[in-house]
């Protein structure tokens, strides 16, 4: 149970950091 809720927060974790740095790399795109 423990487990499964680790692998949760962890898949969870790694989708906003993809998001994170799809928004920095759209925004250093943009900036120059």
């Amino acid at each position: 149970m423990l487990e499964k809720k680790l692998l949760r927060d962890q898949k969870e974790r790694s989708v906003l950091f993809l998001g994170f740095l799809v928004i920095v790399g759209t925004a250093v795109m943009l900036i120059p």
